[in-house]
Protein backbone atom coordinates (compact mmCIF):
# COMPACT_ATOMS: atom_id res chain seq x y z
CA UNK A 1 0.00 0.00 0.00
CA UNK A 2 2.61 2.41 0.82
CA UNK A 3 3.90 1.80 -2.66
CA UNK A 4 1.37 2.49 -4.81
CA UNK A 5 1.14 5.52 -2.16
CA UNK A 6 4.80 6.87 -2.96
CA UNK A 7 3.91 6.82 -6.58
CA UNK A 8 1.76 9.69 -6.72
CA UNK A 9 3.46 11.59 -3.31
CA UNK A 10 6.63 12.53 -2.20
CA UNK A 11 7.05 9.68 -0.01
CA UNK A 12 10.42 7.51 1.48
CA UNK A 13 9.75 4.16 2.29
CA UNK A 14 11.86 2.67 5.34
CA UNK A 15 11.12 -1.45 5.10
CA UNK A 16 12.37 -3.31 8.51
CA UNK A 17 13.33 -6.34 8.28
CA UNK A 18 14.17 -7.94 11.57
CA UNK A 19 12.91 -5.13 14.11
CA UNK A 20 9.69 -5.69 15.65
CA UNK A 21 7.12 -3.33 17.12
CA UNK A 22 5.84 -0.11 16.78
CA UNK A 23 7.60 2.27 19.23
CA UNK A 24 11.16 1.19 17.60
CA UNK A 25 9.34 1.98 14.15
CA UNK A 26 8.30 5.88 15.14
CA UNK A 27 11.61 5.93 16.65
CA UNK A 28 13.20 5.07 12.83
CA UNK A 29 11.13 7.51 11.61
CA UNK A 30 12.40 10.45 13.43
CA UNK A 31 15.49 9.27 13.17
CA UNK A 32 15.03 9.46 9.32
CA UNK A 33 13.09 12.52 9.18
CA UNK A 34 14.85 15.95 8.38
CA UNK A 35 11.73 18.19 10.13
CA UNK A 36 12.22 20.26 13.42
CA UNK A 37 8.74 19.22 14.21
CA UNK A 38 7.47 15.66 14.20
CA UNK A 39 4.22 13.81 14.63
CA UNK A 40 2.19 10.76 15.73
CA UNK A 41 -0.74 9.87 15.08
CA UNK A 42 -2.64 6.48 14.48
CA UNK A 43 -3.58 5.46 10.79
CA UNK A 44 -6.90 3.35 12.37
CA UNK A 45 -8.83 6.08 11.85
CA UNK A 46 -9.39 7.08 15.69
CA UNK A 47 -7.04 10.38 15.32
CA UNK A 48 -8.03 12.91 12.61
CA UNK A 49 -4.91 13.82 10.61
CA UNK A 50 -6.83 17.24 9.88
CA UNK A 51 -5.89 18.15 13.54
CA UNK A 52 -1.97 17.33 12.70
CA UNK A 53 -1.23 20.82 11.08
CA UNK A 54 -2.60 22.32 14.35
CA UNK A 55 -0.22 20.30 16.70
CA UNK A 56 2.85 21.02 13.90
CA UNK A 57 2.29 24.97 14.39
CA UNK A 58 2.70 24.73 17.89
CA UNK A 59 5.78 23.35 17.56
CA UNK A 60 7.17 25.04 14.84
CA UNK A 61 5.75 28.69 16.15
CA UNK A 62 7.82 27.74 19.50
CA UNK A 63 4.85 27.77 22.10
CA UNK A 64 5.99 24.12 23.36
CA UNK A 65 8.57 21.61 23.22
CA UNK A 66 5.32 18.96 22.68
CA UNK A 67 1.68 19.07 21.54
CA UNK A 68 -0.20 16.36 22.41
CA UNK A 69 -3.81 16.45 21.03
CA UNK A 70 -6.06 15.48 24.13
CA UNK A 71 -9.08 13.25 25.43
CA UNK A 72 -9.51 14.37 28.35
CA UNK A 73 -8.12 18.52 28.39
CA UNK A 74 -11.36 20.79 28.65
CA UNK A 75 -13.31 20.30 25.19
CA UNK A 76 -12.04 16.82 24.46
CA UNK A 77 -14.33 13.80 24.35
CA UNK A 78 -14.15 10.08 23.90
CA UNK A 79 -17.08 8.54 22.15
CA UNK A 80 -18.30 5.07 21.00
CA UNK A 81 -15.38 3.52 23.34
CA UNK A 82 -16.66 0.56 25.40
CA UNK A 83 -16.90 1.29 28.89
CA UNK A 84 -13.79 -1.62 29.77
CA UNK A 85 -11.59 0.50 27.58
CA UNK A 86 -12.56 3.97 28.87
CA UNK A 87 -12.24 2.35 32.49
CA UNK A 88 -8.66 1.04 31.69
CA UNK A 89 -7.48 4.19 29.40
CA UNK A 90 -8.74 6.02 32.50
CA UNK A 91 -6.68 3.67 35.03
CA UNK A 92 -3.46 4.26 32.63
CA UNK A 93 -3.88 8.10 32.84
CA UNK A 94 -4.57 8.27 37.13
CA UNK A 95 -1.17 5.84 36.84
CA UNK A 96 0.68 7.95 34.71
CA UNK A 97 0.11 11.41 35.56
CA UNK A 98 2.14 11.76 38.64
CA UNK A 99 5.23 11.19 35.93
CA UNK A 100 4.11 14.50 33.91
CA UNK A 101 7.17 16.33 35.48
CA UNK A 102 4.95 18.90 36.45
CA UNK A 103 3.04 20.01 33.27
CA UNK A 104 -0.40 18.67 34.70
CA UNK A 105 -1.19 16.84 31.53
CA UNK A 106 -4.16 15.48 31.32
CA UNK A 107 -3.94 12.90 28.55
CA UNK A 108 -0.13 11.22 28.51
CA UNK A 109 -1.25 7.90 27.32
CA UNK A 110 -2.16 9.61 23.96
CA UNK A 111 -1.02 7.98 20.98
CA UNK A 112 -1.13 11.91 18.92
CA UNK A 113 1.60 13.99 19.68
CA UNK A 114 4.23 16.65 18.17
CA UNK A 115 7.09 17.08 19.28
CA UNK A 116 10.10 19.28 18.56
CA UNK A 117 12.99 17.02 17.46
CA UNK A 118 15.81 18.28 19.84
CA UNK A 119 13.46 16.22 22.31
CA UNK A 120 15.26 13.20 20.66
CA UNK A 121 19.36 14.68 22.21
CA UNK A 122 18.15 15.32 25.51
CA UNK A 123 18.13 10.88 26.77
CA UNK A 124 18.09 8.10 25.28
CA UNK A 125 14.47 6.29 25.05
CA UNK A 126 13.22 3.08 26.06
CA UNK A 127 9.90 2.53 25.18
CA UNK A 128 8.32 -0.99 26.71
CA UNK A 129 5.32 -1.13 24.04
CA UNK A 130 3.46 1.53 22.17
CA UNK A 131 3.20 4.37 25.08
CA UNK A 132 5.98 6.24 23.55
CA UNK A 133 4.56 9.58 24.15
CA UNK A 134 4.47 9.26 27.97
CA UNK A 135 7.87 8.00 27.80
CA UNK A 136 9.12 11.33 26.20
CA UNK A 137 7.14 13.20 28.96
CA UNK A 138 9.35 11.27 31.33
CA UNK A 139 12.75 11.20 29.83
CA UNK A 140 13.01 14.22 27.51
CA UNK A 141 11.01 16.27 30.00
CA UNK A 142 9.44 18.95 27.21
CA UNK A 143 8.63 21.98 28.29
CA UNK A 144 5.84 23.21 28.12
CA UNK A 145 3.53 20.93 26.62
CA UNK A 146 0.13 22.25 25.33
CA UNK A 147 -2.75 19.74 24.91
CA UNK A 148 -5.10 20.25 22.31
CA UNK A 149 -8.54 19.05 22.80
CA UNK A 150 -10.05 16.89 20.41
CA UNK A 151 -12.61 13.93 19.71
CA UNK A 152 -11.04 10.70 20.33
CA UNK A 153 -13.49 7.78 17.97
CA UNK A 154 -12.90 4.18 18.26
CA UNK A 155 -10.98 2.71 15.48
CA UNK A 156 -12.42 2.05 11.89
CA UNK A 157 -9.60 -0.06 10.97
CA UNK A 158 -7.51 -2.48 11.99
CA UNK A 159 -7.39 -4.30 15.31
CA UNK A 160 -6.47 -3.37 18.76
CA UNK A 161 -3.25 -4.66 20.18
CA UNK A 162 -4.24 -4.35 23.52
CA UNK A 163 -4.17 -8.15 25.37
CA UNK A 164 -3.46 -9.22 28.74
CA UNK A 165 0.66 -9.35 27.42
CA UNK A 166 -0.04 -5.45 26.65
CA UNK A 167 -1.13 -4.38 30.04
CA UNK A 168 1.18 -6.27 31.36
CA UNK A 169 4.17 -4.46 29.34
CA UNK A 170 2.27 -1.23 30.30
CA UNK A 171 2.64 -2.26 34.04
CA UNK A 172 6.48 -2.96 33.64
CA UNK A 173 7.17 -0.12 31.45
CA UNK A 174 5.07 2.82 33.92
CA UNK A 175 7.10 0.81 36.97
CA UNK A 176 10.37 1.64 35.06
CA UNK A 177 9.62 5.18 34.25
CA UNK A 178 8.27 5.84 38.23
CA UNK A 179 12.19 4.00 39.17
CA UNK A 180 13.76 6.25 36.56
CA UNK A 181 11.94 9.63 37.87
CA UNK A 182 12.83 8.47 41.27
CA UNK A 183 16.48 8.01 40.49
CA UNK A 184 16.66 11.37 38.49
CA UNK A 185 15.16 13.26 41.18
CA UNK A 186 17.43 11.61 43.78
CA UNK A 187 20.86 12.39 41.84
CA UNK A 188 19.90 15.65 41.35
CA UNK A 189 19.75 16.49 45.53
CA UNK A 190 22.83 18.32 46.61
CA UNK A 191 24.54 16.41 49.16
Amino acid sequence: MARSVSLRTPLRIIERRNERGLASAILRGFQEAEGRALVVLDTDGSHPPSLAPTLLKIILWGEAEMAIASRYADGGVVSNWRLDRRLLSMGATLLARPLTNGENVQDPMSGFFAIHKKLLTRTAIKPIGYKLGFEMIVRCGPHPIVEVPYVFQDRVAGKSKLSLRQVGDFIWHVGSLYRYAYRRRFSARPA
